[in-house]
């Protein structure tokens, strides 16, 4: 399995997989920084609040959460589990259909057109679930959880099992993986931990969003057959143009 998926989701939590020193291809994936999208703040985060100590519906954040994220239409993502853990660095786009392509700890992957693409042994593999090959059905089982980890929904779902999300009382600077300063960030953390996802405890977990709601951060603990670990997502170059194409043969 993949250790780049959400940590609320049992695929980064139970997440395994050296890195591979032979994978070193670029994904075929491509920004471009000068067309970004128009970022309306969504309709799902108007009734939300951000002063300090504000306690909002998990259900109503994991909603904003992810239709800003859709609002956007595209981001990056910076992926890191436990403090010694390999980084994962995705590209997500998510109109007019869900892409997405980067590097996980074990080699490059490709997701389009609903197939996904692995690079193993310096090549790459297309995934096919009814093919004979192992390699190809290996990676072509995977594409599903593929596509679950890099869907906004799944982190509203998780988001959502957090029954209650309390705003800090104090802003923070916030400098994500790109070496960004962002000022005066809002933090948001859980109030009614632990709380389960997928039947995995998380014990620890916050939010850093603007106040337009744009999403910056996901960070949670969580306790898996009694060890802790703690992941975090970042989200940057939101609303920049990605191409996805499937890797040459």
């Amino acid at each position: 399995m993949r250790t780049w998926s959400l940590l609320v989701i049992a695929l980064l939590l139970t997440g395994c997989g050296a890195a591979n020193p032979a994978a070193t291809s670029t994904p075929t994936s491509t920004h471009t920084p000068t067309a970004r999208a128009t970022y309306e703040v969504p309709a799902s985060c108007s009734a939300l609040k951000t002063d300090p100590g504000a306690e909002l519906p998990g259900t109503t954040v994991g909603r904003c959460w992810t239709d800003a994220l859709y609002a956007y239409g595209s981001f990056h993502e910076y992926m890191l589990r436990g403090a010694a853990g390999a980084p994962s660095e995705v590209d997500v786009r998510l109109r007019p259909d869900l892409a997405a392509s980067g590097m996980m700890p074990d080699g490059p992957f490709v997701f389009v057109d609903g197939v996904l693409y692995e690079q193993r042994d310096g090549r790459w593999v297309q995934g096919d679930p009814t093919s004979t090959d192992p390699a190809k059905a290996i990676v072509g089982a995977t594409a599903r959880m593929i596509k679950a980890a890099a869907d906004p929904a799944v982190i509203a779902g998780s988001i959502a099992a957090c029954r209650t999300w309390k705003v800090d009382p104090q802003r923070e600077l916030v400098t994500l993986h790109d070496g960004k300063e962002r000022p005066d960030v809002v933090r948001l953390t859980c109030a009614t931990t632990p709380f389960a996802v997928l039947g995995v405890p998380v014990t620890e977990s916050s939010l850093w969003v603007t106040d337009d709601w744009t999403p910056l951060e996901v960070q949670s603990t969580a306790d898996l057959a009694g060890t802790s670990t703690t992941s975090s997502q970042e989200f940057y170059d939101l609303g920049k143009r990605v191409t996805v194409q499937a890797p040459a043969s």
